[in-house]
């Protein structure tokens, strides 16, 4: 079954590159191995009770829930605010994919969260088991 929820974005288009800025976010919980959480487009402030909702909704005791971000072109700080929430929720249960080479991964970078997230670049890397656990998010 796949839920459909956009985001609260402008919904704006971009006609010279056919993007949609607004963000919108698909869970997948087709796959058995986990839950999977796409995002689309830019994730902001006005998406991150949307989004926040959305990956609650999609957890499964003992599954995965994967965020895929390979589509994703733009992330605040209130979308960062989410995946550290989910990450002291569910722990090593969180897995998140997105390129390393993306604007999503340089904000997690210059964060210092690259070191305590568990980030794949691909969706059947971030379902397989992990080989090692991340290191536990502090509150300061």
């Amino acid at each position: 079954m796949a839920i459909i929820e956009f985001g609260g974005g402008s919904g704006a288009v971009d006609d010279d590159a056919h993007e949609t800025r607004a963000g919108v976010f698909i869970h997948d919980d087709m796959d058995p191995r986990g839950a999977i959480v796409h995002v689309f487009g830019e994730a902001t402030f006005a998406d991150a009770a949307a989004l926040e909702s959305m990956m609650a909704g999609a957890v499964r005791i003992g599954r995965p829930l994967v965020v895929d971000m390979r589509e994703c072109t733009y992330m605040d700080a209130a979308t960062i605010g989410v995946i550290v929430r989910a990450a002291k929720d569910l722990r090593d249960l969180l897995r998140l994919v997105m390129p390393h080479e993306g604007q999503a991964y340089r904000m997690l970078d210059v964060t210092g969260l690259t070191r305590v997230l568990h980030i794949f670049e691909t969706i059947d890397a971030a379902m397989a088991p992990l080989v090692e656990a991340a290191p536990r998010l502090r509150v300061v």
